[in-house]
């Protein structure tokens, strides 16, 4: 009995600090017309001084259950907040990724994906998106 303590034990010490890690899923609410594209999202990346950098890697790890999201290039008004550096780029149009969902004709009800945005140092943000279709 004593030896499955230990292990218990020393599981725990591997296991817990990584519980610690686990990430908060940010939510996003937003209405959709049905069975016509809308963007939800635009998902620019930039210095300070408002010079887009390269994109991160984005990635749908939980696709919607009655439509389709797709990522376009484009270009768009950045949405920075306040309290950003970047916040005076808001001001002009810049490049960047389109997120646009699309349910499928006739649906109404919600719907919702989850995005995985993989930064340059590995960062990983999760946004999961919640989609009114009307």
């Amino acid at each position: 009995m004593r030896g499955l303590s230990l292990i218990g034990a020393a599981f725990l010490c591997f296991v817990a600090p990584a519980a610690g890690w686990a990430q908060q899923i940010q939510t996003v609410q937003r209405v959709a017309p049905s069975g016509r594209p809308q963007q939800v999202q635009f998902i620019a990346r930039m210095e300070p001084d408002c010079r887009s950098l390269p994109m991160d890697n984005l990635a749908i790890l939980e696709g919607p259950a009655h439509g389709r999201i797709s990522m376009e290039r484009g270009v768009d008004f950045p949405n920075f907040s306040p309290n950003n550096p970047r916040s005076r780029c808001n001001t002009r149009k810049v490049p960047g990724n389109k997120l646009v969902y699309q349910s499928a004709p006739g649906f109404v009800g919600e719907d919702g994906f989850v995005l995985e945005v993989i930064g340059k140092y590995g960062n990983a943000m999760r946004t999961r998106y919640q989609i009114a279709v009307r």
